[in-house]
This record gives structure tokens, sequence and C-alpha cells, in this order.
């Protein structure tokens, strides 16, 4: 299987949007990617329509002859390529009923059913998918995505029935065949009158309609990605993983806290926390039932009453909240793939130089020198365009947890001169009246400058100055 992976990948058989059982790629990352991309044009003001593409028995319908001549066309090595077709070929089935036992048939197409190769053999097969210069593609073994981004609903729908028109002689040229009652479609908008479009969508003859929710890789996602259907949805699996696991995390169970909290950690908080770096971006309101489950689950594990607080039993379990513990799983993981080829661009570190003053910036954080600051594009929209947050290194903030939030209460964001110099010349002047020092970092949220807005006049004022004018003149 390594060799196979190994001579495959040095002729150029590997998709790059491919994440399906690939060296260090996995669900979470295509995820990121596909979300990171949409909230991008989310701050453009643009739509993204999404197109979510099932194949009919997709590892049981693949052509055996078809992938030994993309095997044998892709260079690969000739003794690969003879050991693949005895793998597939003359491969029989017979069916029994109670005592009765069919004929053997011969299977001319697809692939052993839980075979290690099964997967890799389709993955190469499907290597050379088409793509469209107007689209995006996010693939994960035979679960397709494609999504195009533009002002207009109906224009990026459009995209998207080019490309499925594509896709259609693809998979007809190379017996694959799209299942159309599971195709789904779906429009991502920041507001809702920018998700009406006249023609709808069409996969062979049927017509397939916007949903308001689908499901993609284990993540519901709804048209607004609020992640409010999801979270409802992982609080359902936990509850019902609790009742399976009540008899051994009720209070007369005889186990110990210790292995409550681990039994807690090892299946339920995988369940609910399922995509960390996707929740991190949801307000705490959006989290507040995961939190009520894991409540409810450390109360089982200690023992203690109704009233006792939760702070105490956090320091009894060592739990930390939701959503600490989802922060700090979002740093691990974009730590462990900053270079990863699929979300390579969601990521930028940027660091100061010895010499470079500290930057002022519009938060109530100073950013301090010498000190790497992860800028992550997985957040909400804002009323700036193109706006990053910026994690602080000390974890002194929290981010982005509201969504389209005011012009002058906006999340922490990176200091841009050109964008509002009145705004950061005060906020630079604060910083030095209140020497602060660069090194360490500090807060100044008494004097943080606010907006006050101008009062308005009416009618016609003997002096340009409004409502003060007219109380000077009298």
């Amino acid at each position: 299987m390594r060799r196979l992976n190994r001579n495959t990948k040095q002729h150029g058989m590997e998709k790059t949007t491919q994440a399906g059982f690939r060296k260090r790629h996995n669900t979470t990352i295509q995820l990121v990617r596909v979300m990171n991309d949409i909230i991008s044009e989310f701050n453009k003001s643009k739509t993204t329509a999404m197109t979510l593409i099932d194949l009919e028995k997709a590892f049981d319908s693949m052509w055996i002859n078809g992938l030994i001549k993309k095997m044998n066309d892709g260079g690969v090595d000739p003794n690969f390529t003879k050991l693949t077709h005895s793998y597939l070929s003359k491969r029989t089935i017979k069916v029994k009923v109670n005592s009765t036992v069919s004929r053997p048939r011969t299977i001319d197409s697809g692939v052993p059913q839980g075979s290690v190769l099964g997967p890799i053999l389709f993955n190469l097969y499907t290597h050379d998918i088409p793509d469209f210069q107007n689209t995006k593609t996010a693939l994960y073994a035979d679960d397709m995505a494609t999504y195009a981004h533009s002002y207009y609903a109906q224009a990026a729908l459009t995209q998207n029935q080019i490309h499925v028109r594509m896709l259609e002689k693809y998979y007809a040229k190379w017996k694959l065949k799209i299942n159309e009652s599971k195709t789904e479609n779906i429009i991502f908008a920041r507001k809702r009158t920018n998700t009406k479009v006249i023609t709808k969508l069409k996969v062979g003859d049927h017509t397939i309609p916007p949903k308001d929710t689908v499901k993609y890789l284990g993540l519901q996602l709804d048209a607004r990605l609020n992640l409010k259907r999801h979270i409802k949805m992982a609080t359902t699996k936990g509850n019902a993983a609790i009742r399976i696991l009540y008899p051994l995390l009720n209070r007369n169970s005889g186990m110990s806290q210790e292995n409550k909290t681990s039994l807690y950690k090892q299946v339920i908080r995988p369940i609910i926390t399922y995509g960390a770096p996707i929740l991190s971006h949801i307000s705490n309101y959006a989290l507040q039932p995961l939190e009520v489950l894991q409540n409810k689950c450390m109360r089982l594990a200690t023992g203690a009453p109704r009233y006792t607080r939760i702070t105490e039993l956090r320091e009894r379990t060592g739990l930390p909240s939701i959503r600490e513990y989802t922060t700090a799983t979002t740093e691990r993981f974009f730590r462990r793939n900053r270079n990863h080829p699929l979300i390579a661009s969601t990521i930028q570190l940027t660091e100061q130089a010895d010499t470079q003053a500290p930057t002022p910036c519009k938060t109530r954080y100073v950013v301090p020198e010498k000190k790497e600051t992860h800028i992550l594009y997985l957040h909400k929209m804002c009323d700036y365009e193109e706006e990053q947050i910026v994690q602080c290194p000390y974890n002194k903030f929290q981010m982005c947890l509201l969504g389209r939030m005011t012009k002058w209460k906006c999340h922490p964001t990176e200091y841009n001169r050109d964008r509002d110099i009145r705004f950061n010349k005060k906020c630079a002047e604060v910083l030095q009246q209140q020497q602060v020092d660069p090194a360490e970092g500090s807060w100044h949220n008494d004097t943080y400058p606010t907006y006050v807005p101008k009062k308005k006049t009416y009618g016609r004022q003997s002096t340009g100055e409004g409502v003060e004018g007219q109380q000077q003149q009298s």
C-alpha cells in the first residue's frame, strides 16, 4: 500500500483537493478549507452556492478495466498494474438464503468492500475529475462538493450548473452515476434576501431546489453558518451517549471520579466537539447547550448536588469549559498543520522585528514584540471588509464571539493605517499617555476611545455650529 501511494504520488496521480484516505488529511482539514472560503467571501458581501454530489454505489460500480487503463496511461509501475488487475479480476459471489446457495457469478466492477486498498484505488480512479475555473471542489473519497462565489446567488448557481454538466459527462464516460435523489444544493448568504434564485439547479432530469441545511462530512451547515442545527444534533448525540453510559456514570456505579472523567473525555466530549476549529468562531450563546451537557456530566462524575457552583466542579474534575477547549484545540490544530497544502492560506504567521515600534491597534490589547501571532480567517461577518482575527499570544481576549458587530465595538483586528486614521491616532495617543510597555502588553479599558455621534440639527440655524450656536446667541 505504501509503495502504491508513493508510486502514484511520483506520477502526479493524486487530486490536490482530495482529503480522503491520504496521509495528514482528514475531514476537519477539508471542513476548515471550505468554511474559510465561504466566510472570507461573506466579508466581501458575496454569496456562495454549494452543490453536494453523491455517487450511486461508487465503490461497487468502479470500472476495473478503466482503472487499469488510467494506471497504464499515468506511468505507474507495470508490476503494480498487473498486481492490481489480478487482485480485482475474476472475483465471484454467491447468495445464500436459508440453506439454499446460488450459483457463483463473476464480478466485473467494483472493489472489495472493507478492503484497505479499496479507497486508495478509488482515489486513483477519480484523480482526473475535471475542474472548472469559476468553481472550487472539495473531495473526500466519493463525497464531492463544488461551490462558487458571486455577488448574486443566481450567478453562483449558474457556475455550479456548468460544472455539474462537465461532471455528468465525465462520470458517464467512466461508468459512474450521480445519485440524483441524494444530491443537495444550498446557498450561503450573509443576508436572507440574497438567496433568491429563479433558475434552479438540474442534475439529469431532476431539479434540485436549495435547502436550508445540509450535512457535509458530519457537520450540519445552515445558510448563514450559525451552526445552530449542528449544535442541536451534537447535543442530541451527547445525551444519547450519556443514557447508554449511565450505568457507569451514575452515583451508585462504584467507579471513581477519575475514571468517570476519563470516560467523558474519551467517549462523550469527542462527540459534542467534533470539528472544534469550526466551532471556535461561533458565539458563547450558541455553545451554551454543549456547556450545559458538560456540566451535567461533571455532576454525574463528582456526585455533587445541583446547587454546586460550576467553577467548583471544574476544579474537581480538571475540565476546561467548552469554549476554552475548542480554542486550545484550534490553536494546536493550526500549529500542527501550518504548512498543510489545503489550509496553508488560512494561517499567516507574522513576526515583529526587534527595531520595530509597538504597533497601535484598534483592540484593547497591544500585541507585544517578538511574539508569533496567528491570524485566523475563521470568524463571522463584521462591518469591515477582509478583517482578520488576531489570536492574542497570552489568550487575554476571545475570538469574535458575536456576528455583525458594530463599527466601534469591533473584535480584535490587525492595525490598518489607511482604514481609519483618526481613530488609530486617538488609540496611539492613549497608549503614549499610559506609557505602555511593549514587551509585556497591556490593556486600556478605562480610557478606550469611544465614538460619540454628533447631535442632529433640525431646521435652518443662524450659525454653522448647530445647537451650540443657538445657545451662544441666546
